[in-house]
């Protein structure tokens, strides 16, 4: 009998969640390097939802909230 796999589970709704909760560039590349390293080990697929995700947090960070226009960020 297979033992069952002891990996843990990494949903794309909680990764996108972390990815939202930084809030400096040193805080979303250190995120982003974790991903990296947790997908060569074969245990998240990066998706593009999560990819595009992390390009909004940045420019949220970078231009302060006002990409969308929002000023209360």
């Amino acid at each position: 009998m297979k033992p069952p796999d002891q990996r843990p589970h990494y949903s794309e709704k909680m990764i996108i969640g972390l990815i939202r909760e930084t809030k400096t560039i040193e805080d979303l590349t250190d995120l982003c390097n974790l991903l990296r390293d947790i997908e060569e080990q074969k245990d998240l697929t990066i998706t593009f939802r999560i990819s595009r995700e992390v390009q909004i947090q940045q420019k949220t960070i970078i231009y302060g909230g006002d990409i969308l226009g929002d000023k209360t960020t």
